[in-house]
C-alpha cells in the first residue's frame, strides 16, 4: 500500500489542531484507500463520515475502530467516485466544515449565555 500523511499530501500543516492522520491506497485500485486517525474514537468517525458523504467525489465512507480497541486508532476506508479525484482535499475540507459548526455552535452559545 502506497502511504502518505495529509501535511505531505497538501503541503500545509494546520498549527491549530495537527492531527496525526496517514492515507494508505491499495495499490490493486487506486480509488479505494483508508485513512487512520490515532487518538480518535467513533465520536469524531461518524462526523467525518457524515461530512465526506456529502462529497460527490466519494461514493462509499466506511468507520471503524482499528483493534485491539484500546490503542484508539480510528479507520475510515473510502471510495472514491473516479480515478482522478483525490481524497485529501475531501478530507480536509470535511475538517473545515466540521471546526466552522463546532465554532458556529461555540458563539451561539456564548450570545445565549450558557457558556
Amino acid at each position: 500500500m502506497q502511504s502518505k500523511r495529509v501535511e505531505e499530501a497538501t503541503g500545509s500543516h494546520d498549527s491549530y489542531n495537527p492531527l496525526p492522520v496517514s492515507i494508505q491506497y491499495c495499490t490493486n485500485d487506486l480509488q479505494v484507500c483508508s485513512v487512520y486517525m490515532r487518538k480518535e474514537t467513533h465520536t469524531i468517525g461518524n462526523l467525518l463520515k457524515h461530512h465526506l458523504l456529502q462529497d460527490p467525489a466519494l461514493e462509499f465512507v466506511g468507520c471503524g475502530m482499528v483493534h485491539p480497541p484500546d490503542i484508539r486508532i480510528l479507520q475510515l476506508k473510502l471510495r472514491q467516485s473516479s480515478p482522478k479525484s483525490e481524497v485529501e482535499p475531501a478530507l480536509l475540507a470535511a475538517l473545515r466544515r466540521i471546526r466552522e459548526e463546532a465554532a458556529a455552535l461555540r458563539s451561539e452559545l456564548a450570545a445565549q449565555g450558557t457558556t
